[in-house]
């Protein structure tokens, strides 16, 4: 892929300013127009650094870009805007892994050695000796298999759980005991004691768990979605948690946030809502991602982490 000097690189984001300084710091010799917003901004670029929002708009107004790095893990409203289009766009892939993990197994961790119990003994000077659980052995799938997924499953590994990926393909991958194809979803979530949704928002992922799926799970698991809202049929969950069968579940996306006040989910018991906080993203971490890429672009070489719009990702 070759580049046109002829034409500005453009740096579009809310923290517009944050990215330069921080592209200077890393050695960034390369000039860019700075925008937090499509005022003034260029009709066409060669480079655009963008957040999905404003990438978004950006295109639907007419103008184009050879390459868009997004700052943003989410792109479905962009890039049905690149079918048919010569722009290349690139994601983000694994720098949100780590932070997911931590939020997992936040969770996790408390619950499995009953933390809540000894906290409560030590406050009526009680000693209170139990045994606690353990991870080891317990089984643990993951509902899509990329950089996050495959992050929380070797994390998962440390504590000697059981790893069964979920994925279109069903082809082995290392870090998963075993992998199955999506279509065999719900024999998956038979052995699951804990369930992780961290694929892409496509028409084919929309509603991909629901009342058919939940009713499969094994009685006490817990379920986690950190990828996208329409992933899920919530009302399946609640459903589920109601009956029993899932034992918890934390929510950390939805598919309209902010979530409503009138929302039922808020009432629902057992169920952990969180403000799309499990992995922000961080200019320093995506910065470096860019610089990278930047760096092949103007080699010649081919791009990390690009995004097919035909599959979406």
């Amino acid at each position: 892929m070759t580049f046109d000097r002829t034409l500005p690189d453009v740096i579009l984001d809310e923290s517009a300013e944050d990215y330069t300084n921080i592209l200077e710091n890393l050695g960034c010799e390369e000039e860019f127009e700075i925008h937090t917003g499509l005022e003034n901004c260029p009709v066409a670029c060669d480079v655009l650094l963008a957040s999905a929002p404003l990438a978004e708009e950006f295109l639907r107004t007419g103008r184009s870009a050879r390459w868009i790095q997004s700052t943003w893990a989410g792109n479905a409203k962009l890039i049905p805007l690149l079918k048919g289009t010569d722009t290349v766009l690139t994601g983000i892939k694994g720098v949100f892994g780590p932070l997911i993990a931590e939020y997992v197994f936040s969770y996790i961790l408390p619950e499995i050695r009953d933390t809540k119990r000894s906290a409560q003994a030590q406050q009526q000077r009680k000693w209170d000796y139990f045994e606690p659980a353990s991870l080891q052995g317990k089984v643990f799938v993951f509902v899509g298999t990329g950089s996050i997924g495959a992050h929380v499953a070797s994390v998962a590994k440390m504590f000697g759980m059981i790893t069964i990926g979920v994925s279109r393909s069903g082809t082995g991958q290392e870090g998963f005991d075993q992998v199955y194809r999506t279509d065999q979803l719900r024999h998956s979530v038979e052995l699951a004691d804990y369930i992780l949704l961290s694929v892409p928002e496509t028409p084919a992922s929309f509603h991909l768990v629901g009342k058919d799926t939940l009713a499969a799970v094994k009685p006490g698991a817990t379920l986690f979605n950190v990828g996208r809202g329409s992933t899920l049929d919530v009302a399946a969950v609640v459903d589920s948690l109601g009956k029993g069968v899932l034992s918890s579940a934390v929510l950390d996306v939805f598919e309209e946030e902010p979530l409503p006040v009138g929302s039922p989910l808020w009432h629902t018991q057992n169920l952990i809502i969180t403000p799309h906080i499990a992995a922000v993203s961080s200019p320093d971490a995506i910065a470096k991602k860019f610089m990278n890429n930047l760096m092949r672009y103007r080699r010649g070489d081919e791009l990390i982490d690009v995004i097919d719009p035909a599959i979406g990702y």
